[in-house]
C-alpha cells in the first residue's frame, strides 16, 4: 500500500495526509492492519455509511469467539488491568475502617472489576455490608451481572446488596442515586472505567459530574483513553484518532499473542477507531478527551483532584511509559503517544 492509493479518501484532510505521508517514510513500516482499518474508515466516511452498515459489511465478518477475546483482554492486555488494580487499591484506601460500604459503578458491564474489588474488600476490610449500585447501558450485560451477583452473594462474609440499573450514564441524577444509597453507608465511592467518553455532549458530561458531586462521594475514579476526538474539526479529529490508534496497534504488536489473536484484538479496537473517522456527528459515541480536559470538567462542578501517584508501585509494564503527573493523575503511553489515564477526585 502506498500514499498514492489514498487519493480519494484524503480529500480535504491536509493534516491527515501529511501525517500519513510521514508514516510511509518511516522505518519500520506502519502496521498493515492499522493501514487497512484507517483506509476503510476514511472510505466509509466518503461514502456516508452508517454504523449499522459498517457493522454488517465489515466488523461482523471479523467476529471471533467472545471467549477468546475475553481471555486476551482480561489476561494478556496488561494496560487496562494495571489501571483497574490502581483504582481498586485507591478505593480500598478510601474505604478503610468502614463497616458499611456503598459503591456506584458506572458502566459495570459484566461485573468483572466489581467482583474482583468485592473479593479484595472482604480480604482486606471485612465490612458488615456492601451495597453495589451498577449502571449499565447494555441490557444483556445488565441481566448477566445481576445474575452473577445473586449467585456470588453467598461467597462473601459480608451482606451484599446490589441494584443494576439498565440506563445510560447521562440519565443519572442525584435523586435517583439517593434512592439506593443506604444512610448507614455514608459517602459512596463512584467508579467509571472506560465508559464516560461515550457521553456525546460536554453539557451532558457536566450534568453527570454535578449529579455525582451532589451525593458527596468520598472518591470518584475514572479510567479513560487519553486522546482528543471531541472536536468538530474533521481533519484534526481524524488525525488525533489515527495517532492514538496507530500507537495502540503498535503496542498490541509487543504483546505475547499469536498472529490471529493480535489481529482479533486490533479488529476489536477498530470498532472504536471507525467512530471518529467514519461516522457523522450524530452517530459518534467514542468521544475521547485528554486527562486535563476531564479534570477541567470535574473541577468546574466542584471536584478536586485526588493524588493517585503513590498507588502505582511498579515500573514493569513492558513497553509502557508511566507519567506520574504533577496534577496527581497517572498517564500511560506507548512511545510518544498517550494511551490511557487514571484519575481520581474527591
Amino acid at each position: 500500500m502506498e500514499i498514492k492509493d489514498w487519493k480519494n479518501e484524503l480529500v480535504g484532510l491536509p493534516k491527515m495526509e501529511l501525517w500519513l505521508k510521514n508514516q510511509f517514510e518511516k522505518e519500520p513500516a506502519p502496521d498493515e492492519l492499522f493501514l487497512e482499518h484507517v483506509k476503510l474508515g476514511l472510505d466509509f466516511r466518503r461514502l456516508g455509511m452508517k454504523p449499522e452498515s459498517i457493522q454488517n459489511t465489515y466488523l461482523k465478518q471479523q467476529e471471533v469467539s467472545q471467549i477468546v477475546l475475553f481471555d486476551i483482554l482480561a489476561n494478556r492486555f496488561p494496560l487496562v488491568l494495571v489501571a483497574q488494580h490502581i483504582v481498586e487499591d485507591a478505593i480500598l484506601s478510601a474505604l478503610d475502617g468502614r463497616k458499611h460500604i456503598c459503591i456506584i459503578d458506572i458502566g459495570i458491564g459484566r461485573g468483572i472489576q466489581m467482583l474482583r474489588l468485592l473479593k479484595k474488600i472482604q480480604h482486606k476490610l471485612n465490612p458488615d455490608s456492601v451495597t453495589l449500585i451498577g449502571i449499565e447501558l447494555t441490557k444483556d450485560a445488565a441481566v448477566f451481572t445481576d445474575n452473577q451477583l445473586k449467585e456470588k452473594a453467598s461467597d462473601f462474609s459480608f451482606q451484599l446488596n446490589h441494584t443494576i440499573l439498565n440506563m445510560p450514564a447521562e440519565s443519572i441524577t442525584a435523586d435517583l442515586l439517593r434512592e439506593y444509597i443506604p444512610e448507614s453507608c455514608g459517602s459512596p465511592i463512584v467508579n467509571a472505567s472506560l465508559t464516560l467518553h461515550h457521553i456525546q455532549h460536554n453539557q451532558e458530561r457536566e450534568c453527570l459530574f454535578e449529579a455525582l458531586k451532589a451525593i458527596h462521594p468520598a472518591m470518584l475514579t475514572l479510567i479513560e483513553p487519553d486522546a482528543e476526538t471531541m472536536t468538530d474539526d474533521a481533519d484534526e479529529r481524524i488525525l488525533n484518532a489515527s495517532i492514538h490508534f496507530n500507537s495502540l496497534y503498535q503496542y498490541a504488536n509487543t504483546l505475547d499473542l499469536t498472529t490471529t489473536e493480535n489481529n482479533t484484538l486490533k479488529t476489536f479496537f477498530s470498532n472504536d477507531f471507525f467512530d471518529p473517522i467514519a461516522y457523522q456527528d450524530e452517530y459518534r459515541f467514542e468521544r475521547l478527551q485528554t486527562a486535563e480536559t476531564w479534570i477541567q470538567t470535574a473541577q468546574s462542578t466542584g471536584f478536586s483532584v485526588a493524588d493517585l501517584r503513590s498507588f502505582y508501585q511498579s515500573d514493569n509494564i513492558p513497553n509502557i511509559d508511566v507519567e506520574r503527573n504533577p496534577l496527581g493523575f497517572l498517564r500511560f503511553g506507548f512511545g510518544d503517544t498517550s494511551l490511557l489515564s487514571v484519575i481520581a477526585f474527591h
